[in-house]
């Protein structure tokens, strides 16, 4: 398979006004030569397009830019992959920026390692002032860079990793839903020829009150339960302990994190609704949440009253025991998380 280019940055916009300067400066510093840059309008309302075509008459020869209606994420995502050239692509979200060396040390990582994915930190930074944190791409307790990769809390995330273009085949992301990557990214590991990580932060990953994954608690968080549904049904030829690996992950940093985060800070009787609606729903079509050894595994860790809480509440919710469930939570939520 012949490419035109090394690498494709591609870019969906959709009402990122305020962060969209930032974005493109950062991206313009850091590519590398023979790449190319696709900004994708999804129908934004704002006056994103005045920015991008600014860049646009600026670096003609470095940006292609596409205008659509809006369709959301997913299926804006799958329109980039369709125009890409580059061998290697990589997503960016237009409220977040990159160090300038970031696709040059993924793209050497990849090349030095024989590799399909390169993968490097992210490093989150709050709108409201709180210090950043920094989210590592590899769980280097693991053995193999497959399970290296899975076993982390942002591991669905697509903005860290550049993924030879090849390996997306047939594999588009689910359009209508969020939390897309989910039903992409634990694939595409389980494709890979090898994995090669930078620990190093090197994406910037802004955390806005107003975001996706940051507005209050509602039924499109719920999404996430078919999205992993349909990541192991796109696992159907991957062995059984891969597939048990990747329930785990999921299980652990995404669906059990949601309750035990955003959902537990809910009012009580909207908590205790949501919570019996999600877990129902996840019965459904994850039967084994709760029995999935690396589940057992994940609420071992932590410090002593953190494990305490979590066996606590993962029993309850087992045994659909939702209204002391949140009782529980309440009494959790009198206690300083940071002194747990």
């Amino acid at each position: 398979m012949g490419f035109n280019k090394q690498l494709s940055v591609l870019i969906p916009v959709y009402n990122t006004e305020k962060y969209l300067r930032r974005c493109l400066d950062s991206v313009i510093d850091a590519l590398p030569e023979n790449s190319e840059i696709l900004i994708i309008n999804d129908g934004s309302p704002d006056n994103a397009e005045i920015i991008i075509y600014e860049f646009l008459k600026k670096y003609p020869t470095l940006i292609r830019y596409f205008k659509k209606e809006n369709t959301g994420l997913a299926d804006t995502k799958n329109y980039a992959l369709e125009r890409a050239e580059g061998e290697f692509v990589i997503f960016l979200d237009s409220d977040d920026y990159v160090d300038k060396q970031i696709y040059t040390k993924l793209l050497s990582a990849a090349r030095e390692q024989n590799a399909t994915i390169a993968m490097c930190d992210i490093q989150l930074e709050y709108d409201d002032g709180r210090p950043p944190a920094v989210s590592g791409c590899c769980n280097t307790h693991r053995e193999t860079p497959f399970s290296q990769a899975i076993d982390v809390p942002l591991m669905a995330a697509s903005c860290n990793m550049i993924v030879h273009k090849s390996i997306h085949d047939g594999l588009p992301f689910p359009r209508g839903m969020n939390n897309e990557d989910i039903a992409v990214t634990p694939v595409l590991y389980w494709r890979a020829k090898n994995i090669a990580f930078v620990q190093e932060p090197l994406y910037f990953y802004v955390q806005r009150a107003g975001s996706i994954q940051n507005i209050s608690f509602g039924e499109h968080r719920s999404v996430i339960i078919d999205t992993t549904h349909l990541c192991i049904e796109r696992l159907n030829e991957a062995s059984t302990e891969d597939i048990e690996m990747v329930k785990g992950s999921i299980y652990a940093h995404q669906i059990l994190a949601i309750i035990l985060h955003p959902m537990r800070k809910l009012k009580f009787i909207t908590r205790y609704r949501t919570l019996k609606a999600y877990l129902r729903k996840a019965e459904t079509l994850l039967p084994d949440l709760f029995s999935n050894r690396y589940v057992l595994e994940y609420k071992n860790n932590n410090t002593f009253l953190w494990r305490i809480f979590m066996r606590t509440t993962f029993f309850l919710m087992e045994y659909r025991q939702y209204f002391l469930t949140c009782i529980t939570m309440s009494i959790a939520n009198l206690k300083s998380r940071s002194t747990w």
